[in-house]
């Protein structure tokens, strides 16, 4: 009995032995293994940097891409103890890669002895900080942002105490060779750089944030840890807007009195890290974390990261533009309307914030009719009791956008307005801003060969003119040749299909075009010319074609084409779009003289009981001139040149 409960023990005490071999530790995190080899790189690595005690290779590292093409990223290494020829000037290492981990080509030092490298003393920490900011210069190597966070620099760039470990950026242009082809550096006396202060250890941490403002340049995030705004280093981050030369276009600090800014207290150390974490709220714009490692929370020196969501930088920008002419032209319209077009919604815009100087209006032009919201601003400004100068602008810093953003200011619109003189026209050789085409009592201006003007209606029977009016200068008149073409077709291009009226000034003779006879559209057509004085401009003669045409039967909207020529054989078509309609007279509205001159049917059922109630009596008819009754109807006689040159005088008086 003993015996076999000692071989009892001794079997459970096996299966226990192999249960633990099989489910051991070591066996378990091989199941859930996330490294597969480590590769150590350091001074005894072959085509490794040369390093000695307390150089800190490694304090910042950065992916610079594939600098020398060979299909495998490259590395950027900051050893910021490095004595760089010095005491603590600091280096960057670049490191040709393999893609199993090994160096390919021997480590390249970046240092104060580089050409072309950064000016560096000793203790500046040059490599504190590294980040690829892309191929800034557009030579398609990828270039180097590194932070030097203990550099003393004074006004005149040289090393001081006078701002003592203020800190430094270095933007460094690369080759493919890991060589350096300029530097540029960025400190508290760069032109729109940051505001630099003793011991801000500008240069801390630094990132690429991508191109935030969207100028096609990627920016910078760079932290200064021992920033003292509002307390000893509670820190900050710089954002500096970038130009392709490694120069700073504007720089936004980012601490505890930004507009929603972080909390910080004394010693924070906001900045000691910071990471670009792409559009973290889907916005289009990157956002930041940013390291403070010192911050107490519930407990001293606990730490803290801080998620910075950001905004573009920059306030919306603005376009003025206006329906009289781009700026620098002239007009003689009376009153200009423009419109400000902002890039973004803004809120706070008033007419008060529009500038308009200018010698029109006895030198007081000013802005009215004010309207819209959002992006779209509309006014005008009257030219008043003179002509003259119109100059409109608006300031910065009048408009905020959603993050409080004020605008940035215009370029001032200008134009000028005076009368029509007898000198070259613009957009036109013959009409255009120099003369006018009016249908009947309907004026218009001509700026474009195509335009859209409003239909003009008429009766059967009623007169219809077409007045072509330019200055009389030079003598004989700029017009020495005028055509109308009108009736319907499908295209104003196909105008040819018409019917037309040609008239020749210097001859003075006019014809209707036989496409379609006189019969079928025109009870009479005709033009001539004449010589008039405007009387709203003191000796202001102006020289006209007058087309007249009264019409035999109606017409559906029609296009009217205006083909001039002048003295000198040079041509304009001007195209009014949908500019005539001819409607049918109503039967009780014609008289029976009107019905002897048409050849025109009217169908009863259009409106049988007036017809009917009108049906004349005979006995007491009369026919008018040019008409004879012929089977109790009045029928047009053959009609001689001298009756249709009296019927056509009628219209002239």
């Amino acid at each position: 009995m003993k015996i076999r409960m000692r071989r009892l023990h001794l079997f459970i005490l096996l299966c226990a032995t192999f249960s633990l071999l099989i489910h051991s530790p070591y066996e378990v995190f091989a199941e859930n293994e996330v490294v597969s080899s480590i590769v150590k790189i350091n001074d005894t690595t072959d085509n490794g940097p040369t390093l000695a005690n307390g150089y800190w290779f490694g304090g910042s590292v950065a992916n610079i891409g594939d600098l020398d093409g060979d299909g495998v990223n490259d590395l950027a290494v900051g050893a910021n103890l490095d004595p760089g020829g010095g005491w603590h000037k600091g280096t960057v290492h670049i490191m040709f890669m393999n893609t199993d981990g090994s160096l390919k080509k021997p480590t390249v030092e970046i240092d104060d002895d580089t050409a072309n490298g950064p000016e560096l003393s000793d203790n500046d920490r040059f490599g504190a900080s590294i980040t690829n900011i892309g191929d800034l210069d557009g030579d398609g190597v990828n270039d180097l942002a590194v932070g030097a966070r203990l550099d003393d620099i004074k006004s005149d760039g040289t090393d001081s105490d006078e701002d003592w470990n203020a800190g430094a950026v270095h933007i460094l242009f690369m080759n493919i060779d890991g060589s350096v082809k300029s530097t540029e550096e960025i400190n508290d006396f760069t032109a729109n750089g940051p505001e630099l202060s003793e011991a801000d250890f500008f240069g801390t941490s630094i990132t690429n944030i991508g191109d935030l403002d969207g100028d096609g340049v990627n920016d910078l995030a760079v932290g200064a840890s021992g920033d003292g705004t509002g307390g000893i280093r509670r820190g900050a981050v710089h954002i500096m807007f970038m130009n392709t030369d490694g120069s700073v276009k504007s720089t936004v600090p980012i601490n505890d009195s930004t507009t929603n800014s972080p909390e910080l207290a004394t010693g924070d150390q906001f900045g000691h890290g910071v990471a670009n974490i792409g559009d973290l709220d889907g916005d289009g714009v990157n956002d930041l974390a940013v390291g403070a490692m010192q911050d107490d929370g519930i407990g001293s020196n606990r730490g803290a990261v801080h998620i910075i969501f950001m905004d573009e930088g920059k306030g919306p920008t603005i376009t003025i533009t206006s329906s009289n002419g781009s700026s620098g032209d002239t007009t003689s319209s009376t009153t200009l309307s423009y419109t400000a077009t902002f890039s973004e919604s803004t809120s706070n815009f008033t007419i008060d914030d529009i500038t308009v100087t200018g010698t029109a209006n006895d030198g007081s032009p000013a802005a009215s009719n004010f309207a819209g919201s959002g992006t779209t601003y509309t006014f005008d400004v009257v030219k008043g009791s003179s002509y003259g100068t119109v100059l409109v602008s608006i300031a910065a810093g009048i408009a905020t956008d959603a993050a409080e953003n004020t605008n940035i200011e215009t370029n001032i619109h200008t134009l000028i307005t005076k009368l029509p003189t007898g000198g070259t026209c613009s957009k036109h050789i013959i009409l255009g801003n120099c003369g006018t085409i009016a249908i009947n009592n309907d004026e218009y201006r001509i700026i474009d060969t195509w335009t859209n003007v409003p239909t003009t209606e008429v009766l059967v029977g009623q007169p219809v003119t077409v007045t072509l009016s330019t200055l009389n200068n030079p003598t004989h008149t700029k017009i020495h040749f005028a055509s109308v073409y009108t009736e319907i077709f499908n295209s104003p291009t196909n105008f040819e299909q018409g019917v037309h009226i040609d008239y020749s000034v210097l001859s003075g003779n006019h014809y209707v075009s036989d496409h379609v006879s006189q019969s079928q559209l025109f009870q009479v057509a005709g033009a001539t010319h004449r010589i008039t004085e405007d009387p709203n401009v003191k000796n202001l003669e102006m020289f006209e074609v007058v087309f007249t045409m009264i019409f035999a039967k109606p017409m559906e909207t029609s296009h009217i084409v205006i083909e001039t020529e002048n003295k000198f054989g040079i041509p304009e078509t001007l195209y009014l779009i949908s500019a005539l309609k001819v409607n049918e007279n109503l039967p009780q509205a014609l008289t029976l003289e009107e019905k002897s001159k048409f050849d025109i049917e009217y169908e009863q059922e259009v409106i049988p009981e007036i017809i009917m109630d009108q049906e004349p009596d005979m006995d007491k008819v009369t026919c008018g001139d040019g008409t004879i009754l012929k089977d109790d109807m009045c029928v047009a006689k053959g009609w001689s040149f001298l009756d249709f040159f009296k019927d056509f005088m009628k219209f002239f008086s």
